[in-house]
């Protein structure tokens, strides 16, 4: 939602939530998308979603949005980060 705030059950908040640490698995999630379960905020979600195409600038530029709004604060990701991110392993990330 505009606000940050996610729907219980299907669309995690994104509202001062710990889950937008690993820059790598948020790359990962933006360029290729996810699935499998996830805990956010005690609520458990178990859904899939499709990654999008977007330059490693868009990407970066979306991960230093969410990570420093609504109540997030997070340092931000540089342009070089998102090209390391694309090539790294993910412990427990399954794409789309």
């Amino acid at each position: 939602m505009e606000d940050g705030n996610g729907i219980e059950g299907a669309f995690p908040s994104l509202v001062k939530t710990g889950n937008l640490t690993d820059k790598n698995r948020l790359v990962k999630i933006i360029l290729q998308g996810m699935r499998g379960k996830i805990v956010v905020k005690g609520t458990n979600y178990d859904a899939e979603m499709a990654g999008i195409s977007l330059s490693d600038q868009e990407v970066a530029d979306v991960i230093n949005y969410i990570r420093n709004s609504w109540g997030n604060k997070a340092p931000l990701m540089k342009l070089n980060e998102v090209e390391v991110a694309k090539k790294a392993v993910v412990k427990g990330y399954q794409p789309y």
